[in-house]
């Protein structure tokens, strides 16, 4: 692992989200991700455009000390902004006004959705926020009940809307029950899958596991696929 991974789902700005509540939950997430092999990560907090006012100003000055203590200790690790977009019907215009962050300063953006969510409505977020100038990367694709059942629809998506589907790596890493597990390995061997990301918000309950799913991945698809999936 001379590069690294990029993990580009991770919650570890302090005190803005559901994340690490304090700078020592942060730092302590920060060096289980370097421990892990990550080398660039993205700090997606949570936000809910018009519906919660996200503290911009805050998450700022906690990523630049994060990045600070990692310059300090020598740690090459990298950060990056970004957010986890929950969709709300403000999003395409918040996003056409730059008020919400991409992954990295890409054009690209992690939107999440209700696990309700209904294919149609799906398909209408998608397609506003791709006129709106970006191309959304799918939050855990795992979780929609519209559409991780159906080899058709994320095929669609994919085609239509110029999608990335992100998966969590606890995902792939399976237990998830029979039914989930099988259509996690119909996912991955049809190569519909572009992402496989930490979901990070702790070093207990929510960890990073991307060294596992890497080696998972390797074992079970092949080594190109783990490289393109965590982007060693």
């Amino acid at each position: 692992m001379k590069r690294g991974f990029t993990d580009v789902h991770c919650h570890v700005v302090y005190g803005i989200d559901d994340g690490p509540k304090n700078l020592k939950e942060s730092i302590a997430m920060l060096h289980a991700a370097y421990r892990d092999g990550v080398r660039t990560l993205i700090a997606t907090s949570h936000t809910r455009p018009g519906i919660t006012e996200f503290q911009t100003e805050l998450y700022l000055q906690r990523l630049d000390e994060l990045r600070t203590y990692c310059a300090n200790e020598k740690m090459g690790l990298r950060l990056l902004q970004g957010m986890e977009i929950m969709y709300s019907t403000n999003t395409a215009r918040f996003l056409r006004e730059r008020r919400l962050f991409s992954l990295g300063g890409s054009g690209h953006v992690l939107v999440e959705f209700f696990p309700n969510v209904r294919y149609e409505e799906l398909q209408d977020a998608l397609s506003r926020i791709l006129r709106s100038g970006y191309h959304t990367v799918l939050a855990h694709v795992e979780r929609y009940g519209c559409l991780f059942g159906s080899l058709k629809r994320m095929q669609e998506v994919k085609r239509e809307y110029e999608v990335l589907l992100q998966m969590n790596c606890t995902t792939v890493l399976g237990g998830k029950g029979w039914l989930r597990d099988r259509q996690t390995r119909r996912a991955m061997e049809e190569g519909l899958i572009d992402i496989v990301a930490s979901d990070a918000h702790n070093t207990s309950t929510r960890s990073t596991r991307m060294t596992d799913a890497y080696r998972s991945i390797a074992e079970n698809y092949g080594r190109d696929a783990a490289q393109r999936l965590i982007g060693m």
